[in-house]
């Protein structure tokens, strides 16, 4: 086992050093300097090796605590909870529910996998299981640092309940595994932790408002229910450690989930099961249409794939309302919370910057674009045209704007009402910037995400993202947006600076799409 882990391990660094060095020569100006062997640099890839190995160490922590700094204590410090450690447990128990549904990795394909299980031929249940081993030892490391430093320094949690914390997710990971492949081998299908169907996005919902709204209505789960389902889990990890130690199908189990995302079959093969999946939702009977040109090009686009682009906005819309009207009941019905939500209200806003992010739909439309348009078209020269380019870009910028207004609009009714109901402002003014505050971040992540796309368009034809830069600029986002929630101004101040950016960012970045989009709008290899 040992020999299969460092080899295995080593074949995941020289990965990581090889996908460092490409997108080195990906950076505009950065790969003007580099030398036409980067490959076979020694400088080089001593230097990916050593930011490969201190991402692979940092990696065990970082993410953790920012998960915690983001899922348990900005939470907890909002709701000014009288006992920040039993709201830490509550939210604990239901997040880690929430990650053994959606975020288990025993099966997620990737790169580093394929090439050790079919181009190597390693032995696949020996390297599954030294691959998943590592993987839960440092979810232990992470989650015992994150619990030290954020649970027992800050939320004042116990020491010896922060020990058992790592053991508690730990052994519901396993537990969930065991169930995977438990289910594999009753029904013959791999269903993936990362696929979200009806069914599972309904738990996840029940599961988040288990997580949040009870602790604003002052109830946590009891310390006791914590130790029966941490007894639970353990009883439960043990047998599923034993199961997938013994499991015998991996090789089969995982060339069906590499079938499934084309990595066995080759680009063409995994363009043509992409496209099936995709027309199985497309609509192709979409009526007549008087418009001509890239005008009706676009519009055809739209209309057939109008329940793959509008359905997750739709979904959301319907949530933003629902939270909308609940809130707007809970302060009629509960006049001593309405005055705290009034408070909320007056400084809140640098949180709706975090949320804009991730209810924009533009990652979703950039892709369906690629995939199912222009990684065809751009093989054609007049699609490169100018003026062709330009005038889709804007068919498509409206399209997306359109898309992400339908719950900003929601959310944006819903706050000025929310702050009449719960006691008003005596700054008439706050019922007019709250909502064109958040008008103006929809509209600004819409044209953010679609620049990016024309200045950086990153898939390859296996719509792999081949730019870091796009990666970077849009981890340098989130990063942006997360800050910011720290920030204590007022309403308006804040909804004043938050227009006057955006209205002159897009702006800015309108005038680099129309001047360098047709330049660097192209199929990258």
């Amino acid at each position: 086992m040992l020999d299969t882990f460092l080899i295995s391990f080593r074949l995941r660094i020289a990965y990581k050093i090889n996908s460092f060095l490409h997108g080195l020569k990906s950076l505009p100006l950065i790969r003007r300097l580099l030398p036409a062997s980067l490959y076979d640099h020694q400088g080089l890839k001593v230097a990916a090796t050593v930011v490969a190995l201190l991402k692979e160490f940092f990696g065990m922590f970082l993410g953790r605590l920012l998960y915690f700094a983001l899922m348990f204590l900005a939470p907890l410090g909002l709701m000014e909870f009288h006992d920040p450690a039993a709201g830490f447990l509550h939210l604990l128990v239901f997040l880690t529910a929430i990650g053994m549904v959606i975020n288990n990795p025993l099966f997620e394909p990737t790169q580093d996998k394929y090439y050790a299980m079919f181009l190597l031929q390693m032995d696949a249940r020996r390297y599954v299981v030294t691959d998943y081993g590592y993987y839960l030892l440092k979810l232990v490391i992470g989650f015992l640092i994150s619990a030290l430093l954020l649970g027992a320094l800050v939320l004042d949690v116990p020491v010896w309940l922060c020990l058992l914390i790592p053991c508690f997710v730990a052994a519901g990971k396993l537990t969930a595994s065991g169930v995977t492949l438990w289910q594999w081998k009753r029904k013959g299908t791999l269903v993936s932790g990362k696929k979200i169907d009806g069914v599972k996005l309904a738990v996840l919902v029940v599961l988040l408002a288990g997580a949040y709204v009870p602790p604003v209505l002052g109830w946590v789960i009891p310390l006791s229910v914590f130790y029966i389902l941490l007894a639970l889990f353990l009883v439960c990890g043990c047998f599923s450690a034993v199961y997938v130690v013994r499991f015998g199908s991996y090789r089969k189990a995982y060339k069906e989930q590499f079938a499934q995302n084309g990595a066995l079959l080759g680009n063409q093969n995994m363009n043509a099961i992409t496209q099936e999946s995709y027309h199985e939702r497309l609509e192709l009977d979409v009526g007549e249409s008087k418009k001509t040109g890239c005008a009706y090009f676009h519009e055809l686009f739209v209309r057939r794939h109008r329940k793959l682009l509008t359905r997750s906005a739709k979904r959301i819309t319907v949530f933003a309302a629902i939270i909308a009207a609940a809130l707007c009941i809970a302060v009629l019905l509960l006049p001593t919370e309405a005055s705290a939500i009034n408070g909320m209200l007056d400084t809140s806003l640098p949180m709706f910057l975090i949320l804009m992010y991730w209810i924009n739909r533009g990652r979703g439309l950039t892709v369906a674009l690629f995939f199912n348009c222009d990684h065809s078209m751009l093989t054609y020269r007049y699609f490169r045209q100018p003026k062709m380019l330009l005038e889709l870009f804007t068919a498509r910028l409206k399209t997306l704007i359109g898309i992400n207004l339908m719950p900003a609009a929601v959310i944006a009714a819903g706050l000025p009402l929310l702050l009449l109901l719960s006691g008003g402002t005596d700054q008439p003014v706050r019922y007019i910037v709250l909502p064109l505050s958040i008008l103006a971040m929809s509209v600004f992540f819409s044209v953010h995400t679609l620049v990016l796309y024309y200045l950086l368009q990153p898939y390859n034809v296996g719509l792999e993202s081949r730019s870091h830069a796009y990666s970077i600029i849009n981890a340098l986002t989130y990063a942006a947006c997360y800050f910011l929630m720290d920030v204590e101004l007022p309403t308006l101040a804040f909804g004043l600076c938050v227009i006057g950016f955006c209205v002159v960012y897009i702006a800015v970045a309108l005038l680099l799409a129309y001047k360098l989009a047709p330049r660097t709008f192209k199929l990258r290899t």
